[in-house]
């Protein structure tokens, strides 16, 4: 049994009974949520900053992204993008700001919402999808690391087109992603195929190729942030 909501009324169609007999009342009082398995959702977010003094043999962007190292399991010593699951009653942004405040210390920041993330085995603890955000900070921000991250920090980010390939039907962009902050001990490598499709609605598929010292997919979701920031 499931408790109904106070605005249920605004669901209630032309208001018939179903092929059961029962009203929308009735329906929602006896319906279980639990006879189907649900996917669990998570949101992450990709914050940037712009960097005062840039090295460009460490930074051709002149960004830095925030990053935290995981406490737990899975993907445990590795960093990863500041979020985590979306609670029940609460938003996909509001869990975003949550999350990134809970974790890393910043908060009271505009978030966009980038794409959604749903390959089934992404991550090994089920079926999870994640919902990206995107947040910009024009000046230099501190961080503290709480909740579930071990460490908080900005890493600075070089990107580089490595290959592009060309075919009637598609284009595929190579791209290489270093993140790195020698204080935090940050060096992630990571290299990802973004695939374009020509024709139709322009479809993009994301693809790790090589990844090292990054958490699950987050090579995809940093490079899919950096296409919108850089190259839109």
């Amino acid at each position: 049994m499931t408790a109904l909501q106070s605005n249920y009324r605004e669901f209630l169609g032309d208001g018939t009974k179903d092929e059961n007999g029962k009203s929308l009342e009735e329906f929602l009082v006896a319906y279980d949520p639990y006879k189907y398995k649900s996917p669990s959702v998570t949101a992450d977010i990709v914050v940037l900053q712009e960097k005062e003094r840039v090295d460009p043999t460490s930074n051709n962007t002149g960004l830095q992204v925030l990053l935290i190292k995981r406490r737990n399991h899975p993907c445990i010593g590795w960093w990863a993008l500041p979020g985590g699951f979306a609670e029940m009653e609460e938003s996909l942004e509001e869990s975003a700001a949550r999350e990134l405040y809970e974790e890393t210390g910043v908060k009271d920041v505009s978030v966009v919402q980038l794409h959604t993330w749903g390959d089934p085995d992404r991550d090994p603890r089920g079926r999870i999808i994640t919902v990206s955000y995107l947040a910009y900070l024009e000046k230099e921000t501190a961080v503290t690391a709480g909740d579930d991250a071990k460490e908080a920090a900005f890493a600075e980010v070089n990107v580089n087109l490595v290959n592009t390939q060309n075919t009637q039907e598609e284009r595929i962009q190579t791209y290489e992603l270093t993140l790195t902050n020698k204080e935090a001990g940050i060096a992630c490598t990571s290299i990802v195929a973004v695939t374009e499709k020509k024709k139709g609605i322009k479809e993009r598929h994301y693809e790790i190729v090589k990844n090292h010292g990054l958490a699950f997919d987050h090579a995809k979701i940093l490079i899919n942030a950096l296409e919108r920031v850089l190259f839109s």
